[in-house]
């Protein structure tokens, strides 16, 4: 990632608790492509590696499904005409 412009950022898996948890998190780099940090909050996490690649095709699979409404759960969005 060298090179990188200063805020560049992507995605990576970062392991919690000497590896017996594992998280997606942004991870920002600095302009030579260091990382200097990474969000607090997680994208996704599982207990393994193969657990987020199973978590990651399940969300594939969700794009492919109609959208749901937060608002009015379980009804598809956007609402049908009345």
């Amino acid at each position: 990632m060298d090179g990188q412009p200063t805020g560049a950022w992507d995605y990576r898996i970062l392991a919690h608790g000497e590896g017996f948890h594992f998280e997606i998190h942004e991870v920002y780099y600095d302009g030579q492509g260091k990382p200097i940090g990474y969000t607090e909050n997680s994208v996704v996490s599982a207990d393994d590696a193969e657990g987020i690649a199973w978590v990651l095709d399940k969300m594939k699979e969700a794009a492919q499904k109609p959208i749901l409404s937060a608002e009015r759960f379980p009804e598809e969005w956007p609402p049908k005409e009345e």
